[in-house]
């Protein structure tokens, strides 16, 4: 087929990606990475200078990145980033969406949320840049982008975006659909896990408080360093030491 179609032609792309699926499907995974490979070369041959840039050849590396996912993560994640770079300069919609796609997941999997969000990012641009403003697709990648800040703890933009999604996935299918109902309940949580934290500080800088305004004071006796003269009389001696020992410091304990 490759004799007499484009090299970068869907149907030997799909062709490609079928027989890379049958024998992931068969847990032959070092057989399908073997053959990816041997495909790499066989297509530097042919590409020549190309070759750095073809889209063929980043859908294959993303196709060897998702073999080695769980075999080898840095490896997948050194295939991943060949292929982005290919498709961030020679940009397929199509292409680009599976691999940012392939790669939040596969970060999310791993708990590598800066780089997840970095995807994520871009696959929300990209979708802005072609679709419309309350295109689905839109709404859903704003709702997996709050799903990424609320992991990283970051409630507030978390919060912002799925406001955003909510407001798509309401006009677009109303109020009682299954998933406007699941962000409103995600909403609604996170709100609440936002309230009792900062009602926990709240508490706890009380109770410190409270702690510290009630510390107890006891009376340290301070020592009589003052020298006494050889020549003092036996009363004088009697009343410096009364008087010193009446003298006395304040601690916090």
């Amino acid at each position: 087929g490759e004799q007499y179609l484009c090299l970068s032609h869907p149907n030997l792309i799909l062709h490609f990606d079928r027989i890379i699926d049958i024998l992931k499907k068969k847990n032959q995974i070092e057989k399908a990475i073997e053959l990816c490979k041997e495909k790499l070369l066989i297509l530097k041959n042919i590409l020549g200078i190309e070759y750095e840039s073809h889209l063929r050849i980043a859908r294959i590396l993303i196709l060897i990145a998702t073999l080695y996912e769980d075999k080898n993560p840095r490896e997948a994640h050194q295939y991943y980033e060949q292929a982005l770079e290919i498709l961030e300069h020679n940009k397929n919609e199509e292409i680009f969406q599976i691999c940012l796609s392939t790669m939040i997941n596969f970060y999310w999997k791993c708990r590598m949320f800066d780089r997840a969000l970095m995807c994520q990012m871009k696959l929300l641009n990209l979708r802005r840049s072609t679709l419309s403003s309350n295109h689905l697709d839109v709404a859903y990648s704003l709702r997996d982008l709050a799903r990424l800040y609320r992991a990283m703890n970051k409630s507030n933009e978390a919060l912002q975006y799925f406001d955003q999604s909510l407001h798509i996935l309401q006009s677009k299918y109303g109020s009682e659909h299954i998933d406007v109902k699941k962000i409103q309940k995600e909403i609604i949580d996170l709100k609440d896990i936002v309230k009792s934290l900062s009602s926990n500080a709240d508490e706890d800088y009380n109770n410190r408080r409270c702690s510290n305004a009630h510390k107890a004071f006891f009376i340290m006796p301070q020592e009589n360093l003052t020298s006494q003269s050889s020549t003092s009389s036996f009363d004088t001696k009697t009343k410096s030491s009364t008087s010193d020992s009446a003298s006395a410091i304040c601690v916090i304990i």
